[in-house]
């Protein structure tokens, strides 16, 4: 986690006088479909290695510029694919157990954050509760595109307590499209 705040807080400070951001607030709309790797256990609980894929519908509301950094407030609705069969069979733990499937990151989420733009590339660094709220998360995002929609891919971490009350963690990245009004 360190190492992808670390690069997206150099992007921000190599940004400096080019930084061209939309001076009017607006609004964007994210599509975009990820996945990742997710913590392989959590004290006694073994998860299975299935991947946690999924799709991702936000919508932002972005402020006006202030010393060429914008702040933002995002909803979002993260679906699931691949749900599986929870009965059909039981994978081996190390400790004998069976495997369970990982926690979904499925729901609704609410996150706060800022956006740079230095002309193509437009920044994003974001911090809240997602997946039903139950969930953090921070997410770190590059676009490409123009005033009115663009291409961007996206890491997240987010994390939460196991069954057993031990941190797990999920990683994913997405690569979608975002239009602007």
């Amino acid at each position: 986690m360190s190492r992808r705040f670390h690069q997206v807080a150099l992007a921000f400070a190599l940004s400096s006088s080019r930084v061209a951001a939309q001076a009017a607030p607006h609004v964007t709309m994210d599509f975009s479909y990820g996945g990742g790797s997710h913590s392989e256990s959590a004290g006694a609980t073994w998860y299975r290695g299935d991947p946690n894929v999924h799709p991702r519908i936000a919508a932002a509301a972005v402020s006006s510029p202030w010393r060429h950094i914008a702040g933002l407030i995002s909803l979002e609705y993260i679906g699931q694919l691949g749900a599986g069969d929870a009965t059909s069979d039981c994978p081996p733990a190390p400790n004998g157990t069976c495997r369970k499937y990982f926690p979904r990151l499925q729901g609704r989420g609410l996150t706060l954050g800022v956006r740079t733009t230095a002309r193509p590339l437009t920044f994003g660094l974001d911090f809240g509760r997602v997946g039903g709220f139950r969930w953090s998360a921070v997410d770190a995002d590059a676009e490409v595109g123009g005033r009115h929609a663009g291409v961007f891919i996206a890491g997240r971490g987010a994390w939460r307590r196991g069954p057993d009350g031990r941190q797990i963690d999920f990683w994913p990245g997405n690569v979608g499209v975002r239009f602007k009004w």
